[in-house]
């Protein structure tokens, strides 16, 4: 393995994982040894492995040894025995890590090695004893094929437990009448014991090798307790590894048998302690414990009566030829389940059309008829038809599974399976028949009623196009609407800006006239110096209206671009009043300006001026006998301008938000309170939300005064304002478009 190729952690140092990462840097995999084919994956687990101190615990009998092979390995002076050690350790080593990501049931204490002297023989022979009695019973030829003594160094109880499992499975799947031959044999050339059981069971597939050391439920699982336990085939594979050895299943040619053989090491890895064991008493006290399990697993289930009628219970019929894992299923369904059990596919489908089940768990190899038959026979059926079936098979034969769902199947599981993810599809395959059932019990199974069902759902199709087709005209047609007046306000504000020069020159001539002759009769009057003022009000309020409206339109064609600047808020509000020339007394109105200057603002300097102005003129006509209280005030980020109109027309009226929405008012303008339509105000809003602020009528108080709010925010100079009209501006504020021009 190369160095590069390593992560940079762990480091390479003494521990049992560094002494491993450094022994994968010094494989060549050219030989023939087992450590050298597995290191690779010892160092990619190492590497990923959390639990680092667990697995040094368990290592630590192995860690003297591992040092000295280490060494030796980077040495190049290996000799026979130490590749032994090492296919020992390594092998050993692996399975540990397998366990400790997860993948494997072993606990520490069978995880951590432990030697002693045990005579192989004597052990396999008692436990072989307790097997007999139950041999003659089942007419079942028993032989053992043992040397007089074989004393290995191995785990006591990892090698019970790997006889114990081998002899329970064989004598679990061999037929009455069939035999069963188990040998224990000493190999000096490979210093090796194997240990192997040949019986007639049904012929294993090489296909299915795998699914025989998996964990879950499977035709062929063996499965019992052992000292507190659940030992299976996969289990006793991984005791015979933790020893350096191996259990697999031979492969025959033959139509019946199957032979399982274990092999482990005759010797501990120099360096490890071996003690001595004679259990021979408590081996056999084991052995019968475990042969009471197979007696009780063997015996045949008494029948039982079941009856369905008198349960609310979901019925699940499980069609399944193995007794075990038909029992197994069973027992795995209920109580939430009542169960019904058929033994073949010919038994399985009487018994569905009698009891009508909610759902089918069936085999695919069965007697008599097999599970793809019975499938097909029950989607003949009208009353069947509908019937959730969930398909358990050990085939891997994709062609098979194909054809079954084809054939109305709603669900495949593979064998070896955990008996949860059953109760799960089961659950779920129940609930989905029950809804199907609740929904035909609603709108019956007659054809007409579908029909009749279906064209309602048609109807309501139509109309609910029809609705839209009218919705999106009646929109295109607003649309069209808002185009028509936005060209229409632009079109008469440039119409009415022309006459209006004109207007504004005559009555700047018509002034410096009147002045002439007014100094020409020494200063007296000729009745025309009221009308002038009365003439430039007019003019000036007409021109403040068109330009209002114009950036109105702007801000709600989405052509609006504000350009930020320095904004002093008191001079703004002076240059108002003076250009409104009210301070001279003009109007009976009493004007307090602003006392207090706040800092600049940085804002569009023109709008806010537009703002304002708009702003007094509406309280000048709101005051015309009274007087206004302009305040200003800073507030964070934003400044304030509040206009405090007191003994307004109207005042006794109730001033409310409506002042603002001029146009959803279905009534007449002519008795609104105060002065104007509203209009004004409306447009002052909305351009005061484009600039980020917002103007609001303060809350009513006592003195009814009504009192203004313009809030103003500051914002840097490189920042955009929003460039449309906010949700909150009224039904007149639409999106903003793409590509819009520059003001």
């Amino acid at each position: 393995m190369d160095l590069a190729s390593i992560p940079p952690t762990p480091a390479l140092d003494d521990s049992a994982r560094g002494l491993l990462l450094r022994l994968a840097t010094y494989s060549t995999r050219r030989g023939g040894a087992r450590w050298e084919h597995a290191i690779d994956d010892v160092a990619r687990r190492v590497h990923e492995l959390r639990e680092h101190e667990r697995f040094e615990d368990l290592c630590a009998p192995w860690l003297p040894r591992l040092t000295a092979l280490v060494c030796t390995v980077e040495a190049g002076q290996l000799v026979e025995q130490d590749v032994r050690d090492l296919d020992a350790i390594v092998t050993a080593a692996a399975c540990v890590l397998e366990h400790l990501d997860g993948h494997g049931r072993l606990d520490d204490a069978l995880l951590r090695p432990s030697y002693r002297a045990v005579d192989a023989a004597r052990m396999t022979r008692e436990v072989g004893a307790a097997f007999r009695n139950l041999a003659v019973r089942r007419g079942v030829h028993f032989t053992i094929d043992l040397p007089d003594e074989a004393v290995v160094h191995v785990d006591p109880a990892k090698l019970e437990l790997i006889v114990l499992t081998l002899l329970y499975n064989a004598f679990k799947h061999t037929p009455t009448r069939g035999s069963v031959h188990c040998a224990l044999h000493l190999r000096p050339h490979d210093d090796l014991v194997t240990f192997s059981v040949v019986d007639t069971s049904p012929r294993i597939r090489a296909s299915e090798t795998d699914a025989l050391f998996a964990a879950g439920v499977h035709d062929r699982a063996t499965t019992f307790s052992l000292r507190g336990r659940l030992v299976d085939l996969g289990v006793a594979r991984d005791c015979a590894r933790l020893q350096g050895g191996w259990l697999a299943l031979r492969a025959s040619e033959k139509r019946r048998g199957c032979t399982f053989e274990a092999a482990l090491p005759t010797s501990a890895p120099e360096g490890c302690r071996v003690a001595v064991v004679d259990d021979a008493a408590e081996l056999t006290l084991t052995a019968d414990t475990v042969v009471d399990q197979l007696r009780t697993e063997l015996s045949p289930e008494p029948t039982t009566e079941l009856t369905f009628a008198r349960d609310r219970r979901p019925l699940a019929l499980v069609v399944e030829d193995n007794p075990h894992t038909q029992r197994i299923l069973a027992m795995t369904l209920q109580p939430a389940y009542a169960v019904a059990t058929a033994a073949n596919g010919e038994e399985g489908l009487a018994k569905a059309a009698e009891l009508r089940p909610d759902v089918i768990l069936t085999d695919v190899r069965m007697p008599v008829m097999d599970g793809e038959a019975m499938v097909h026979q029950l989607r003949a059926h009208a009353e069947l038809a509908e019937v959730p079936i969930l398909v358990l098979t050990a085939s891997d034969d994709r062609a098979v599974m194909v054809r079954l769902l084809d054939a109305g199947v709603e669900d495949v599981l593979r064998k070896p399976f955990e008996l949860a993810e059953v109760r799960a599809r089961v659950r779920s395959l129940v609930a989905a028949k029950r809804a199907r059932d609740t929904l035909n019990a609603t709108i019956g199974h007659q054809e007409d009623n579908i029909d009749e069902l279906a064209d309602e759902v048609a109807e309501h199709q139509r109309g609910l196009q029809s609705a839209l087709a009218q919705l999106a005209e009646e929109r295109d047609h607003a649309r069209r609407a808002d185009r028509s007046k936005s060209n229409f306000l632009r079109m008469m504000s440039h119409e009415l800006k022309t006459p209006l020069a004109a207007l504004q020159l005559q009555l700047h001539g018509l002034e410096r006239r009147h002045d002439a002759a007014n100094g020409a009769s020494n200063g007296a009057s000729n009745g025309a110096g009221d009308d002038v003022p009365r003439m430039r009000r007019s003019i000036r309020r007409l021109t403040l209206l068109i330009d209002t409206m114009t950036e109105w339109v702007r801000i709600a064609d989405g052509r609006f671009e504000a350009v930020p600047a320095p904004v002093v808020l008191g001079d703004v509000v002076a240059k108002a009043l003076d250009v409104a020339r009210i301070g001279s007394g003009a109007k009976r109105v009493a004007v307090t300006p602003p006392a207090s200057a706040l800092p600049p603002l940085y804002s569009d300097a023109r709008l806010v001026a537009l703002l304002v102005d708009n702003l007094v003129t509406f309280a000048l006509q709101l005051s015309d006998r009274g007087s206004i209280t302009i305040a200003t005030a800073a507030r964070g980020e934003t400044q304030e301008l509040r206009l405090t109109c007191c003994d307004a027309r109207g005042a006794g009226e109730q001033f409310s938000d409506e002042l603002f929405h001029a146009f959803n008012d279905d009534g007449d303008l002519g008795v609104r309170p105060g002065a104007g339509s509203g209009l004004g105000l409306r447009v002052v809003r909305d351009i005061a939300r484009a600039l980020g602020g917002e103007l609001a009528l303060a809350p009513a108080t006592e003195s009814a005064c009504p009192v203004f709010v313009l809030t103003l925010r500051s914002t840097t100079p490189d920042q955009r304002f929003p460039s449309e009209l906010p949700p909150a501006g009224g039904h007149h504020a639409k999106p903003a478009t793409e590509g819009r021009a520059p003001r």
